[in-house]
């Protein structure tokens, strides 16, 4: 009987509610006995792709997730035991959506709004009973930037336009390099304006990118011909002499420019008298990319008959144009400083890319013509290698077509601002990545080696790194074919190395790795066989085996929590674990309850650093000892 504080008789608990009561201790019981699912990372920022598992300590359920962010349930994904690739360099909106198009030299970098992937896993059992959602949230970051790098002694007037930012892969070495110059009518933009660029052209197809200021045709600076290109060459210079200590290749550096950028960069691989007065040729630009330039600069103002079509208004724009920015619009004047009157044999390699101009999808006025000619110009030689690709309006992503540009000349906007947004893969990027970088070659596989016996159950494989992959493809099946129905194995992995669950015994594999990046994916690799050992199932007799018993650790490498498993003890009992650094300190001890069979634990290093770790099992007077490799 229960009884009320200050209440003399007692008060009788009626049968059905005391029924009810003990089906709701009941039930809340039995949901909260569901623990809540685990990740092997823990949540946070990260420099690599990473490959996401999902654990649950509870036996006999099964796990939901969700990748955006949404509430899993049981129609959600269910988790097969496939790492979740995270791999998206996550950088977000540039300032080209902050509308900021200011050059004022004393504008600062705008910050990047990092973009995150949310998992949330669930775990549900037979009953429908649930767990609690466990949430992670993920960055990845595969750019390292180093911001106002100095060229040259400041400006007389101020600011810092003689200055550079560079963003590079990270962990990344002898990365393809590109110098990229913005447009603006030589009057105007500024390096922090290209942010998101520099982050997709690093992060996704990873190219060490520089991004250079050069002085303009506008106070306080009032720069004219030829000031603009001496900046240029000054800052390929700085490039070519320092670019390694970030990671970058001297010998495979590549011009880029867009618009008055697209003039700048072409005029000095054209003209060798820039980069001679540097100590330099023009042989160590091992190409130009030259998107909606301009390259004969007295067709755009030439009157009458203009060989470009431009009628009076647009001939007397760039008139006014060209006397800001080249002091003239005289031809000697103009032609000194015009790319197309520099062609020559032995120029580096071009990629032009012009527009494809219709009544809604406009270029400057003149500028796609201008294209044209001058690949035809360098393609009459015989000699120079060049390419000529044509943007299409059906090229720019919607979201780039929505905003707000200049209607006469959107597309010359819509071209640049293409891989200036988190439109990482539009076609622009692909044109500029394709001519710099390559699909990656197909990865060598390390172990195990062909034909090889006795293999653990639980196999780590491994392959040797493809310097171009950003991730790969492992594929594992019983049937050397790969048939459909043979496959066990079929996901993409972060990493070199992934460990395998339980396989069955003495059983024939067979396995294949490709190496994939931004561009594209390689072939196959070679496909090797292995054998693996026999039984490890439990022995009938209650008979201890040690050399049944053994020691796996996964995932190897790991980040946030690595399983420690015991496999093939034939009788309970109980174990201790301990975990020691590389220097031979103990870091992590406990005793632990051992059940026949298999046994699974997990650790979760608390502060302590990156590195390889011993991890000792100590079981009935027998040790089982194996390292694992810690990375934050």
């Amino acid at each position: 009987m229960l009884y009320f504080k200050n209440k003399e008789k007692p008060l009788r608990i009626i049968p059905h509610l005391l029924i009810s009561l003990l089906y709701l201790l009941t039930t809340h019981s039995l949901a909260t006995a569901i623990e809540k699912p685990f990740f092997n990372y823990e949540q946070g920022k990260y420099h690599t792709p990473i490959s996401v598992t999902i654990e649950c300590v509870t036996s006999d359920v099964n796990i939901y997730y969700t990748t955006n962010g949404s509430t899993p349930d049981e129609n959600s994904y269910l988790y097969q035991g496939c790492p979740i690739l995270v791999s998206n360099h996550a950088s977000g909106d540039s300032v080209t959506f902050t509308g900021d198009n200011d050059p004022d030299p004393t504008d600062e970098n705008v910050p990047l709004v990092y973009r995150s992937k949310i998992i949330k896993a669930i775990a549900i059992n037979e009953s429908m009973e649930k767990s609690e959602i466990a949430t992670v949230e993920y960055v990845i970051d595969l750019v390292e930037t180093t911001f106002n790098i100095p060229f040259d002694d400041p400006p007389a007037t101020g600011g810092d336009k003689h200055k550079l930012d560079i963003y590079h892969p990270v962990g990344k070495s002898n990365n393809p390099v590109l110098v990229f110059y913005y447009g603006g009518a030589w009057k105007q933009g500024d390096k922090n304006m290209y942010m998101e660029l520099g982050n997709t052209l690093a992060g996704y197809y990873s190219i060490t990118t520089v991004i250079a200021n050069y002085e303009l045709s506008t106070d306080p600076w009032n720069a004219v011909h030829p000031d603009h290109i001496e900046d240029v060459a000054k800052a390929f210079k700085w490039v070519y002499e320092n670019i390694q200590e970030y990671g970058g290749d001297q010998e495979n550096i590549f011009l880029f420019g867009q618009s008055a950028g697209a003039h700048l960069v072409s005029l000095l691989a054209t003209d060798t008298n820039y980069l001679n007065a540097h100590g330099l040729s023009t042989d160590v630009i091992k190409g130009v990319i030259s998107m909606s330039g301009a390259y004969d600069l007295y067709d755009l103002v030439e009157w009458p008959n203009n060989p470009l079509g431009l009628d009076a208004a647009e001939v007397l724009q760039y008139k006014t144009l060209c006397l800001n920015a080249f002091g003239s619009w005289e031809e000697a004047q103009l032609d000194n400083a015009s790319p197309a009157k520099f062609i020559k044999m032995n120029q580096p390699p071009f990629l032009i890319i012009g527009i494809n101009v219709t009544d809604t999808f406009k270029d400057m006025p003149g500028f796609a013509l201008q294209s044209q000619n001058f690949y035809s110009h360098v393609l009459a030689l015989n000699g120079p290698a060049v390419e000529l690709k044509l943007l299409n309006e059906s090229d720019i992503p919607q979201q780039i077509l929505d905003m707000d540009f200049p209607a006469d000349y959107d597309a010359h906007y819509e071209e640049i601002y293409c891989i200036n947004t988190v439109n990482w893969n539009s076609v622009s990027s692909q044109m500029v990545a394709d001519y710099i970088q390559n699909i990656p070659t197909a990865p060598e596989l390390e172990y195990p080696v062909e034909n090889d016996l006795n293999i653990s159950l639980t196999p780590t494989l491994s392959w040797f790194k493809c310097s171009e992959a950003l991730y790969y493809h492992l594929m594992v099946s019983t049937d050397l074919n790969f048939g459909a129905e043979s496959i066990i194995f079929d996901c993409q992995i972060a990493d070199t190395t992934w460990s395998l669950s339980e396989l069955a015994p003495n059983s024939t594999y067979y396995w294949r790795v490709k190496s994939i990046n931004a561009l594209g994916e390689s072939e196959w690799s070679v496909v090797r066989e292995f054998q693996t050992t026999g039984s490890s199932g439990i022995n009938p007799e209650p008979v201890f085996h040690p050399e049944e018993i053994t020691l796996n650790l996964y995932p190897n490498p790991f980040n946030g929590i690595v399983k420690i498993q015991l496999n093939g003890l034939s009788t309970a009992g109980k174990c201790q674990i301990e975990i020691y650094d590389i220097l031979g300190k103990k870091v992590y001890q406990e005793k632990v309850d051992l059940m026949s069979g298999k046994n699974i634990y997990t650790w979760q290093p608390k502060n302590s650093p990156s590195g390889m770790y011993l991890v000792n099992v100590s079981y009935e007077k027998k040790r089982f000892m194996n390292k694992v490799m810690y990375v934050k």
